[in-house]
């Protein structure tokens, strides 16, 4: 496959790339280390994502009483807050501290397999700041794990 200097002069891009080789598609090459198997494109992992974005929450006057009645709660001790890691389950109505403010899951959605057949589900996530996020249950276990101060708010005691 070697392309004289001459030849290369007088060569398109395109000409000279297929020339080296590097416009076939080498997709059917099994020792191509350019080719990726067994790997989520870009998109696709972006798609299972769904970079869970905070947004204004339009029906927070709900939920609003909650944040008051958990704090309230908090503060005379009806609930106790732990280190969020021993117990790593979440479920509809669960309380947490998360980067510094309560987060409470509104809805867990249906189960959902990820392609490690792990089992995982979408959520919609309210934060006392007014916003929510629907971001994964996998990914809120994530968060509380990385944030050295996330929390697990106990039920009323």
């Amino acid at each position: 496959m070697g392309v004289n200097q001459d030849d290369a002069s007088t060569m398109t891009d395109d000409e000279l790339l297929e020339a080296l080789g590097a416009g076939s598609d080498s997709s059917g090459d099994q020792n191509d280390i350019t080719v990726l198997r067994h790997v989520r494109s870009s998109t696709e992992r972006r798609a299972a994502d769904v970079i869970a974005e905070h947004k204004p929450c339009a029906d927070f006057e709900r939920f609003q009483t909650l944040f008051v009645q958990v704090e309230s709660d908090l503060q005379s001790r009806r609930r106790v807050t732990s280190r969020f890691g021993r117990y790593t389950a979440i479920h509809n109505g669960d309380y947490f501290i998360l980067g510094g403010q309560i987060v409470y899951v509104a809805e867990v959605g249906a189960t959902l397999k990820t392609p490690d057949s792990v089992n995982d589900a979408r959520l919609r996530v309210i934060y006392a700041n007014g916003t929510e996020s629907n971001l994964l249950l996998r990914s809120l276990q994530r968060a509380l794990y990385k944030d050295n101060c996330g929390r697990r708010i106990s039920d009323l005691a």
